[in-house]
């Protein structure tokens, strides 16, 4: 919405202009006022439908580009890339190293990801950037 209380179409320049205002927003809150503080911000994950299609990368491709440009620390695990098959839909199974086999990655809703699918594609990733952290 615009400060007015209009909706902004996320085809149109100011949604992602206003969009990118509120990540910045975000980012600053959250590092502190010294920025300072190490965030770890996890991507929207991938899900059947068309607007998910169009939204998920847009928005993955704006959290990225605003985090690059923040001054602090602040990590993105891109957790739509983590989600998607290599043809770019919403995966099903998935299979990280020292697994034996692929797993299911999503519940009977085709929605939501399963416990270990969330454990593997996006706890494991912000794991590893916070073991980096404390290795500094």
């Amino acid at each position: 919405k615009t400060d007015q209380g209009k909706w902004l179409r996320p085809v149109s320049p100011r949604w992602a202009l206003r969009y990118g205002q509120r990540i910045d927003k975000m980012l600053k809150r959250l590092t502190g006022p010294k920025r300072r503080r190490p965030v770890i911000w996890i991507g929207p994950t991938s899900f059947p439908g068309e607007n998910a299609a169009r939204m998920g990368p847009k928005i993955t491709a704006l959290l990225r580009s605003r985090i690059e440009a923040f001054a602090g620390p602040v990590f993105l695990v891109d957790a739509w890339e983590n989600t998607t098959d290599d043809e770019g839909r919403p995966g099903k199974v998935f299979q990280v190293e020292g697994m034996k086999k692929p797993l299911p990655m999503r519940g009977h809703d085709t929605i939501h990801l399963t416990a270990k699918a969330v454990r593997a594609l996006m706890a494991r990733p912000a794991a590893d950037v916070i073991g980096t952290c404390l290795a500094k």
